[in-house]
């Protein structure tokens, strides 16, 4: 299903961060969306790089894309991603 995805080496994701096995395939999708819909422009890149982005909720997500924000950042998810 990972693999499906766009993730060349979801073994290895997997390794890095075991949790991942437990989370549904539609979930993953769902965070994938949802990154998609916040402006990231490469979620699979960024998943890759961050695996343990799966894992957090999306008011987690925004809270740090607007404290980056308020605090003078112009574009936080190219930054963040």
């Amino acid at each position: 299903g990972l693999t499906a995805r766009g993730f060349k080496d979801p073994l290895r994701m997997i390794e890095l961060v075991p949790s991942l096995i437990t989370l549904a395939l539609k979930n993953i999708d769902s965070k994938i969306e949802g990154l998609k819909t916040r402006g990231f422009q490469t979620p699979i890149r960024m998943i890759k790089s961050f695996p343990t982005i799966l894992g957090l909720d999306f008011e987690n997500i925004d809270a740090k894309i607007d404290g980056l924000a308020s605090r003078g950042f112009k574009d936080p998810q190219k930054m963040i991603g």
